[in-house]
């Protein structure tokens, strides 16, 4: 079995306060992951652990059986700039670029020409919907529209894995499922891995495994 991310006994301890407790997890390639659970339960946590934004107190975590704990910034970032895409609650776009520049400035990081990446981003706009608007600058979109610009900025390096943490949680029900379908359809095109942070029952659906957190807990 190829598990793309998995942890042994992974805990996370702020101050006094456990959030994460032992848990233990095997993630497959492919697969549309949802972590679920209460606000304080520790789910985002357990997000930017498996990222690797956070380092755990104690426990493991791999990624394509690497062992990231204990890996530099530099090597972490080397990683996320190559293989991890991360889409945001609040978009987290830069407000002076535009669509385009936006979706382009992972790409050019990344060592791509402009003129190639220039037409990565054309490409990648279109993919999610918004080739119409490439030229307009955030303010001047929509809650979905933004939206759309972080994933397809997140799918701009073609990433093994995505990760979302809450990604429908400032969106109306209509746009949150347009959202959900537009990454269900990046999922099983791409075969990209999402690992996906929610609150709302109502998305279960969408998901191939679910991990439910309580109280730093997983299940």
């Amino acid at each position: 079995m190829n598990y793309i991310v998995r942890t042994e006994n992974l805990e996370k301890v702020y101050g006094n306060n456990k959030v994460i407790k032992g848990i233990t997890l095997n993630i497959e390639e492919g697969q549309m992951v949802t972590i679920i659970g209460q606000s304080g339960s520790g789910k985002s946590t357990l997000l930017y652990l498996l990222s690797g934004l956070e380092q755990p107190s104690s426990g493991k975590v791999f990624f394509n059986d690497r062992l990231i704990n204990n890996l530099s910034d530099k090597e972490m970032s080397d990683i996320r700039k190559k293989e991890i895409g991360f889409i945001f609650q609040f978009y987290n776009l830069i407000d002076n670029l535009s669509v385009l520049d936006n979706i382009m400035f992972p790409i050019i990081l990344n060592g791509t020409n402009k003129k190639e990446a220039r037409q990565k981003a054309l490409d990648y706009a279109k993919i999610v919907g918004l080739d119409n608007k490439v030229y307009s600058l955030p303010h001047e979109l929509s809650g979905g529209e933004q939206q759309r610009v972080s994933i397809a900025r997140a799918l701009s390096i073609n990433p093994k894995i995505i990760f979302a943490d809450e990604p429908t949680g400032n969106l109306d029900s209509k746009m949150g499922i347009e959202i959900m379908e537009l990454l269900k359809k990046i999922n099983k095109d791409y075969n990209t891995t999402i690992i996906m942070v929610t609150h709302n029952n109502d998305l279960l659906k969408y998901f191939d495994y679910i991990i439910h957190i309580k109280d730093g807990k997983g299940y």
